[in-house]
């Protein structure tokens, strides 16, 4: 359930979101859901 917060924050923070993506998908290896580039 960490995606929804991710993209959440991600709507106003999209250079961080960028990076914490990056960071989420290798850790948590989960697909892009996050993806909003």
């Amino acid at each position: 359930m960490k995606s929804t917060f991710s993209a959440t924050h991600c709507r106003g923070m999209l250079n961080a979101c960028n990076q914490s993506a990056l960071e989420l998908n290798k850790s948590s290896n989960l697909p892009s859901q996050v993806s909003i580039g």
